[in-house]
């Protein structure tokens, strides 16, 4: 999507931004472990993007795992980027969009054209989007129907992006495959607001939380959680889902002692 002399688009690792030099530098971090995650590759073709150049902002409109094929009912997740504020927000379309599209007004919107009552608008009536010349977002759904955006109206604040930090196994060797571990210790170095620890034994598929919001120093902080289980494989994730708060994390370590048998 072309928006202020820069294309900004989705790639297999990330969202990127090109502006005709060599590179195309990574904007996605944010939201990156998510997007990847609940993205479903296989229906790629659906993944499209537009531009809000009036709002500063860039919709990257994505096939998600949880609704795997067009059924009654289904939603569409949107991620937003503002690339003044070098900002993400996220959220869903209560229809299967699968296309978008924009042109250009002919007249300025009037008051009858609006929708909702007066408390639901959440622009002031000398908003850019309410001009002529401003570019209107048209969406596409799976059963050939074409809906018009309302800026005036539509509102994706206050839902909380997750953020995770996921290390790889901690394995045992093959010479040791007889023998199993005993989970001792997680250490890890953070500051921000608040973070959850979660583990898993199985690379990933299924999780264990053994931490939930644990409050954080603002100032780099070790962090020691005990463990007692057996296991030949271990991996832990940071992660935080909570409206308005972060966590940085630089370092995390794992701690296990050998056992003779597995239990």
């Amino acid at each position: 999507a072309p928006a202020n002399n820069i294309d900004y688009f989705l790639t297999r690792d990330n969202v990127r931004m090109f502006a005709g030099l060599y590179e195309a530098p990574p904007i996605g971090d944010p939201i990156r472990d998510e997007l990847l995650s609940t993205f479903d590759f296989s229906r790629l073709n659906e993944a499209h993007a537009f531009a809000q150049p009036g709002y500063h902002r860039i919709w990257f409109v994505i096939p998600h795992t949880a609704t795997p094929v067009p059924i009654a009912g289904a939603v569409t997740k949107f991620y937003v980027y503002d690339y003044i504020e070098k900002t993400w927000t996220k959220g869903e379309f209560a229809d299967y969009i699968t296309s978008s599209g924009t042109f250009e007004g002919g007249s300025t919107t009037t008051w009858a054209q609006l929708s909702g009552t007066w408390a639901q608008q959440v622009g002031a009536w000398s908003d850019f989007p309410t001009e002529s010349q401003d570019k209107i977002i048209l969406l596409g759904d799976n059963r050939g129907n074409t809906y018009q955006m309302s800026d005036i109206v539509f509102s994706y604040n206050g839902t909380a992006i997750d953020a995770e930090w996921e290390t790889k196994d901690f394995a045992l060797t093959p010479d040791y495959m007889e023998r199993a571990m005993r989970a001792a210790r997680v250490s890890f170095v953070a500051r921000g607001d608040v973070v959850s620890l979660s583990y898993s034994v199985d690379s990933g598929t299924t999780w264990t939380e053994i931490i939930t919001d644990q409050e954080l120093s603002p100032t780099d902080t070790e962090y020691n959680i005990a463990l007692n289980f057996i296991t030949p494989k271990v991996r832990v994730k940071l992660h935080d889902n909570t409206d308005a708060k972060n966590f940085f994390a630089s370092s995390i370590s794992f701690e296990y002692i050998f056992s003779t048998t597995r239990e």
